[in-house]
């Protein structure tokens, strides 16, 4: 997973799957017009200026590791280990910019602590797949 760039301006930069709001949404037809951005690209530089280019790099790498192995176990996860599993990328996710996975996971986890949920289980793989896809849209390498 090494190779992610160090370099603010290159996390992420304007591209095809980049709107002219900053955001990367490159399936925005299939999730709706009212869907939270995969990535806010503001948030994720105002993420690299606070954590500094090697700090965020490297979080960004434990963040999809960890993303990965989360999914690993949805497919049977209890209401309360859903739960647990949506807290887990809850503030990684909203810190860096990751705005959709953020929201879907607020929302999974407080159905799951009401002890329902599990039918949003397939919604949080999505949407974290959608993260990672993004993220590494940014960085190859990941």
């Amino acid at each position: 997973m090494s190779g992610m760039s160090d370099k603010v301006e290159d996390m992420p930069g304007r591209g095809a799957a980049e709107n002219e709001a900053g955001y990367i949404d490159p399936s925005e037809g299939a999730r709706g017009r009212n869907a939270a951005p995969i990535l806010d690209k503001d948030q994720m530089a105002a993420f690299v200026a606070m954590m500094g280019a090697n700090r965020a790099a490297e979080a960004m790498r434990k963040f999809a590791l960890y993303v990965e192995d989360r999914l690993t176990g949805l497919a049977t996860a209890t209401p309360a280990e859903l739960a647990a599993i949506a807290h887990g990328m809850i503030m990684m996710a909203s810190q860096s910019g990751f705005a959709e996975l953020a929201k879907v996971c607020a929302e999974v986890q407080r159905e799951a602590r009401q002890g329902a949920g599990l039918n949003r289980a397939p919604e949080l793989r999505a949407a974290a797949e959608r993260a990672l896809a993004a993220l590494r849209t940014c960085s190859p390498s990941l």
